[in-house]
């Protein structure tokens, strides 16, 4: 499937993220727990591309 999302930060910009991966998880990120922010099961990955 495909999935569109709008991300607004001043952290990187398009091109520095572009052929990089992502993954969904299932609830937000704790910023504390290792590795995976304690955010629950693995709901989604892909890849980024330019359209």
């Amino acid at each position: 499937g495909y999935a569109r999302m709008s991300v607004f930060t001043s952290k990187f910009k398009p091109r520095d993220i572009i052929g990089r991966s992502i993954i969904i998880h299932q609830n937000p990120d704790d910023y504390r727990s290792q590795p995976a922010g304690n955010a629950g099961k693995r709901i989604g990955c892909g890849l980024i591309k330019a359209v």
